[in-house]
């Protein structure tokens, strides 16, 4: 394991992937931090000095409450998000393809090969009597 080179394409991936994640949780919370500074009279439509009107800040607040959901779902998204990045990451060292094996690792696999298909062909030979010769 000395030898293992890391996959820089799965590196780089993992790594823009865990920055994408992180900023979809950045942007939640200053989408937050927007949405909790404005004002109460401001964000459910109440002006001074006028009736309130209940269906209004009721719309208005069915609204607040779907904003405050979609930054839930966002920010649950964007966890998931960069922990898939950090697994890519993690990942980029093993690479699936075998692109950068080792040449002494390549070495040691043939004798084993050469072992296995040599036993193969010995057990071939050798005929095994069927349990009706036996009888």
């Amino acid at each position: 394991m000395a030898g293992r080179r890391r996959d820089p394409l799965g590196t780089a991936v993992g790594l823009i992937t865990f920055l994408a994640g992180v900023g979809l949780i950045v942007m939640t919370f200053v989408l937050a931090r927007e949405m909790f500074m404005m004002p109460a009279e401001q964000a459910l439509n109440i002006k001074e000095g006028e009736v309130m009107d209940v269906n209004r800040a009721l719309v208005a607040g069915t609204f607040i409450l779907f904003r405050v959901i979609l930054l839930v779902v966002m920010a649950g998204l964007g966890s998931i998000v960069a922990n898939r990045g950090i697994k890519l990451y993690a990942h980029g060292g093993i690479d699936l393809l075998g692109r950068f094996k080792d040449k002494e690792e390549d070495k040691d696999d043939e004798p084993k090969l050469l072992e296995k298909t040599e036993k193969a062909e010995s057990l071939e030979a050798v005929e095994k009597p069927h349990k009706a010769e036996t009888a």
